[in-house]
């Protein structure tokens, strides 16, 4: 709820400085459109994740102090040897790739990602204020539809990426588990998903800005 919260106003936020009548002041200062979009889209993916982290921390010290009061504590010392050598037998029967690559992705995935779900939200509203009537609700259904395409999209890559690394693996006469491959998916529809509603914002700033 606090994510979705803080992905409305943001949205409202883009929307009322940049297409509604607070837009005309806004596109008179002295900056150029692709300084307004990585101001705001910086500023936004920074709060975003804060945010993010904040809700996952909570949750982190919600679970902490259950297992506290629960002793459910006193059992990880016991197990933890357990399962680290469980999940190292698995990671090294099972999986023939880079962990290296595994967790630049992870990484990378994670940085990435804010600014990716900010910039689709901003490029959704953006295609909302091309039409004469019910802007905001046309974002809104562009920004639905957007993330249907995205997670389809998504699919298509996770499928390719499998596929690809079962037929390298029948070539090459090994069994191979990739687990790397949603990431590369993410990641791969995160960065896509920047440039192009970047480059469409901008566009449409540029030579079609239709204000209130």
């Amino acid at each position: 709820g606090i994510m979705y919260g803080l992905l409305i106003y943001i949205g409202v936020h883009f929307y009322k400085t940049m297409y509604s009548d607070e837009g005309y002041l806004t596109h008179t200062l002295p900056v150029t459109p692709k300084q307004l979009i990585v101001s705001k889209i910086f500023i936004s993916s920074v709060w975003y994740a804060i945010v993010a982290i904040a809700v996952a921390v909570s949750v982190f010290v919600l679970i902490g102090s259950m297992m506290f009061f629960t002793e459910a504590y006193l059992e990880i010392p016991v197990n933890f040897e357990f399962w680290w050598g469980e999940i190292a037998e698995t990671l090294t029967a099972n999986m023939s790739f880079e962990m290296i690559h595994l967790i630049v992705v992870v990484i990378l995935s994670l940085i990435i990602a804010p600014y990716a779900t900010t910039m689709t939200m901003l490029g959704a509203l953006t295609l909302g204020q091309l039409t004469s009537k019910h802007r905001v609700l046309v974002g809104i259904l562009a920004y639905f539809g957007i993330n249907t395409v995205i997670g389809f999209v998504n699919q298509i890559l996770q499928f390719v990426f499998s596929v690809g690394a079962e037929a390298i693996c029948h070539m090459n006469g090994t069994v191979n588990y990739y687990a790397a491959g949603p990431y590369d998916a993410a990641l791969l529809t995160s960065i896509g998903s920047v440039v192009l509603f970047y480059f469409l914002t901008k566009s449409i700033i540029t030579n079609k800005l239709n204000l209130e």
